[in-house]
């Protein structure tokens, strides 16, 4: 057992694409958008921390202090560096930070002014390409590096884009008491929001895929209300069906 010094951030989780590297947060107002409603109310805003660890070594890294009025989001991985959601609230715009392979130096990559966006309601950063987004009822967008708005169901929540592709995943449910039944399924648009296709099942982080990802067979309106399928992207060479949660299979087939 390896005892790893985080200094009272006591939850850490693994950065999505990035092997080996977790992170973890002090948020001491909340999320990211709690922490600029009491900066906006006049409140007294503690700034919060982030910190990456190694795996195995379990080295700690806390790369970015925060100053006053200063707040993180969740970091991300692409292209074989870490990104940084920093929030400055006083300055008045959202920093994304570059970090080194060393998780050591940092750099400016890009800072986005917040007067360009109503608020920091599920603001995020996503991938690939890198991108600043959020989401708030039926509206999805993507703040930087361009500025798109679209118009998607109240149900749905993005994932992550994909070329010209933007996936999400869009849950429902029907019926009541021994009749009700929920199931998810994915759903993929173009960049002109207009959707593709969809599928039963939920996109899931999986490393040991190709594309990182795979589709788990969690909750299907196949199994619970005899309609829907399944959707199970390509496996890796080598992989078995018990990596992907369910009968292996190909993709979905694109209209």
């Amino acid at each position: 057992m390896k005892k790893i010094p985080t200094d009272g951030i006591t939850f850490l989780e693994p950065l999505e694409g990035a092997e080996g590297i977790w992170f973890g947060t002090e948020t001491p107002h909340g999320d990211l958008y709690e922490a600029e409603e009491l900066y906006r109310d006049g409140g007294s805003l503690t700034p919060g921390r982030l910190i990456l660890v190694k795996y195995p070594s379990g080295q700690v890294t806390e790369p970015v202090k925060a100053g006053p009025g200063q707040y993180f989001g969740d970091p991300a991985y692409y292209d074989g560096s870490v990104y940084v959601l920093l929030a400055d609230f006083p300055a008045g715009e959202i920093r994304i930070l570059k970090l080194d392979s060393a998780l050591e130096s940092v750099q400016i990559h890009a800072s986005v002014p917040l007067s360009e966006f109503e608020d920091c309601y599920n603001l995020t950063l996503k991938t690939a390409p890198l991108m600043l987004t959020r989401q708030t009822g039926d509206t999805f967008e993507i703040v930087w590096p361009e500025r798109r708005s679209y118009e998607i169901g109240n149900r749905e929540a993005f994932l992550f884009r994909d070329g010209d592709e933007l996936w999400f995943n869009r849950w429902n449910e029907e019926g009541e008491g021994a009749s009700y039944c929920y199931w998810d399924e994915t759903v993929v648009r173009d960049l002109n929001g207009d959707e593709l296709f969809f599928c039963g099942g939920t996109y899931s982080s999986c490393p040991t895929a190709r594309n990182g990802c795979w589709a788990e067979d969690r909750r299907q309106k196949d199994a619970y209300c005899g309609k829907g399928g399944v959707l199970h992207p390509e496996l890796p060479h080598g992989a078995d069906e018990s990596q992907a949660g369910g009968d292996a299979g190909e993709g979905p087939e694109r209209p």
